[in-house]
């Protein structure tokens, strides 16, 4: 046993990729462990402070780093692998390019998306409702807050990209799980003593405003390339990411059409109890994703690195760890879903929700086959080469929700999110086939 724990401690402190993606995977662990813990300490924390409506108004306002961080369709996740790739080859001032080029992208697309959300506010401020449980200005004045801290945090993840991009993702992800533990910790506290939305909010926009520019710094430390700024920026970095990006958001843009649309779609045409059956036991079979994510995501800058420099054989490594364990979680847990599913859905109810094993089969497959596209793709995306196979990923998304309108039945759409995620894994596979060839 001591052995084994020596051994492990010294593969994490190796630099080698074995050391990197240990660090990586310990890291995603903090980083999803922090935002699981906040995030269940709020529930009773905040509805018994706020009440069940104040709540929901700071879950909404939580929704709004998503959807600005998605105001620059995909170009800092093209950067990203871009960034790699030159980083990689030792070409500095070309990543330098590329940095300066993700920050004036991204800036200018939070210029709009940021006047759109303070636009919002003001409306709110004249026409929220004044008997509520916060007055209109406080939740005005709290939306603006939430703006600028998700402003901070797009140009964050330009950072985290550049990170990424040199060895250092597991410094990246502690470091965002670390300021997600004191962002949350710090809400909770004020809570507690009495805050009010307006705040929380302010007190959390004044600490990512902090944790920002130390984050920065602590990089250009480590890389003398990397500064913030605008002056390096190009129209031929531009032009050259502008279909990655594009393909990527396509990608972002089919998961959620996967996610959310089919359960929009089942709710508009079969009511709220299907959906209530549904969401359950779609959330139970997507739980192998999770862990399958964990050793997924460090691998992709390794992957950039290893087919930059021609190291194919570390490539092939980094495929079939990837492979094998997406295989490994996802099959096994389809198979037990399928016999045990309708058993937990109907415990963890109380007796009231019952679906068929054969929902959670088709849910069960609809995972699995998504785990295996995603991690034979994972070459793909560290080459930005995503576009080859994302308008496959949005179509097949479509026609989900398509069939999930036109049958009006849980097991249908589930059939029908089968149907899609395998048209993506058969289209990955004869990219990757005629690669080889």
């Amino acid at each position: 046993m001591a052995g084994q724990l020596g051994r492990l401690v010294r593969n994490l402190k190796a630099e080698g990729t074995r050391g990197r993606m240990l660090r990586g995977v310990l890291s995603n662990i903090f980083d999803k462990g922090a935002i699981t813990v906040i995030q269940l300490m709020m529930i009773p924390v905040l509805t018994s402070a706020w009440g069940a409506e104040g709540y929901g108004i700071w879950l909404m306002l939580m929704t709004v780093p998503t959807f600005i961080a998605l105001s620059d369709f995909g170009f800092a996740t093209a950067a990203g692998a871009a960034m790699t790739q030159a980083v990689a080859l030792g070409d500095y001032a070309r990543a330098r390019t590329i940095l300066h080029s993700a920050f004036l992208f991204t800036s200018l697309m939070l210029v709009v998306a940021g006047g759109l959300g303070i636009a919002f506010a003001a409306y709110l401020y004249g026409h929220a409702d004044p008997e509520g449980v916060f007055p209109p200005a406080q939740i005005a004045g709290a939306l603006v807050a939430v703006v600028l801290y998700s402003a901070i945090s797009a140009l964050m993840l330009v950072v985290i990209m550049a990170y990424r991009a040199t060895h250092a993702f597991a410094f990246a992800t502690t470091y965002a799980g670390l300021t997600v533990l004191i962002e949350g910790s710090t809400t909770l506290l004020l809570v507690l003593a009495g805050a009010q939305i307006l705040q929380v909010a302010l007190v959390t926009l004044v600490l990512r405003m902090i944790s920002f520019p130390l984050f920065l710094h602590l990089l250009r430390r480590r890389q003398a390339w990397v500064s913030f700024g605008f002056g390096a920026a190009t129209r031929t970095t531009f032009r050259a990411l502008l279909k990655p990006s594009l393909a990527a958001l396509g990608l972002t843009l089919s998961s959620a059409l996967m996610l959310q649309g089919v359960l929009s779609g089942l709710g508009a045409v079969a009511g709220a109890a299907v959906v209530a059956v549904f969401g359950p036991a779609r959330t139970l079979s997507r739980i192998p994703l999770q862990f399958a994510g964990l050793v997924l995501r460090p691998s992709l800058p390794e992957l950039t690195h290893a087919l930059s420099t021609g190291d194919h054989a570390l490539a092939r490594r980094l495929d079939r760890l990837n492979l094998g364990i997406s295989a490994a979680v996802t099959l096994p847990f389809a198979v037990a879903l399928t016999i045990w599913g309708p058993d937990l859905l109907h415990f963890m109810s109380g007796g009231t929700l019952s679906a068929p094993p054969l929902l959670f089969l088709a849910l069960g497959l609809a995972a699995t086959f998504n785990a295996l596209w995603m991690a034979l793709a994972a070459g793909l995306v560290a080459m930005n080469r995503q576009g080859s196979f994302a308008p496959t990923a949005v179509a097949s998304a479509g026609g989900a929700i398509l069939v999930t309108l036109l049958a009006a039945d849980a097991t249908l759409a589930a059939a029908a999110m089968v149907a899609a995620e395998l048209a993506v894994l058969i289209r990955i596979i004869g990219i990757r086939r005629k690669d080889a060839a």
